[in-house]
């Protein structure tokens, strides 16, 4: 996501002709690949619906394949629509939501979506599982949060509805349309759980 350098081309023409080529970059090891993992994603301190303090990095995405979305304790309209669309797609993951398949729902409304709101909202809408994680916390934090992930809306009614289906340890990061089959996410996130090892830099964007 990083803005691309520029180079100086008229620079090169200085260059001496024996100048020995640059080396190839040292691929990273695991433990800096993760390193700049977290960097990038941060380990912002969140809270769970049962109100458990979760680093966002660490806790959260580390070593899981996870559908993230965008919502609202109050919202009556889109928001219930795309949590029963996640619950059919959890049903039809079977034995992989839990392990290694996550969802993260993250609040774009954290001044009114305290813990206690966000419970009862995964009662309401049949969305309780251990491995359903309902995000809020201090406005600033879950807004950074979702800007990281490219996602901040102008207003909480403008939120993004998109979800954003990602391989953390593969490092591959795709958007899903919010209108797209319950089956064609369920296939699609099968394929992300399915990858082996290598992928793209952690802060590759989504497939656009």
């Amino acid at each position: 996501m990083g803005r691309p350098f520029l180079a100086l081309a008229a620079l090169l023409l200085w260059a001496p002709a024996a100048q020995a080529a640059p080396r190839a970059a040292r691929p990273l090891t695991e433990a800096e690949s993760e390193a700049k993992a977290r960097k990038y994603f941060t380990d912002t301190v969140l809270l769970t619906q049962q109100g458990k303090k979760v680093r966002f990095y660490s806790d959260v995405l580390k070593d899981r394949v996870v559908v993230v979305s965008f919502m609202f304790s109050q919202c009556t309209d889109a928001c219930p629509l795309l949590t029963q669309k996640l619950r059919r797609v959890k049903d039809g993951l079977g034995d992989l939501f839990g392990k290694p398949v996550r969802f993260v729902t993250i609040s774009v409304d954290p001044v009114n979506d305290t813990p206690e709101a966000w419970r009862k909202y995964a009662e309401r809408n049949q969305a309780v599982h251990p491995e359903w994680l309902f995000l809020t916390g201090k406005k600033a934090q879950v807004e950074a949060v979702i800007r990281k992930l490219g996602e901040l809306g102008p207003s909480v009614e403008a939120h993004s509805t998109t979800f954003l289906a990602g391989n953390t340890m593969t490092r591959h990061w795709t958007k899903i349309r919010p209108d797209a089959p319950a089956e064609a996410v369920v296939e699609h996130v099968r394929r992300l759980a399915g990858e082996g090892l290598g992928g793209a830099p952690a802060e590759a964007r989504a497939n656009r």
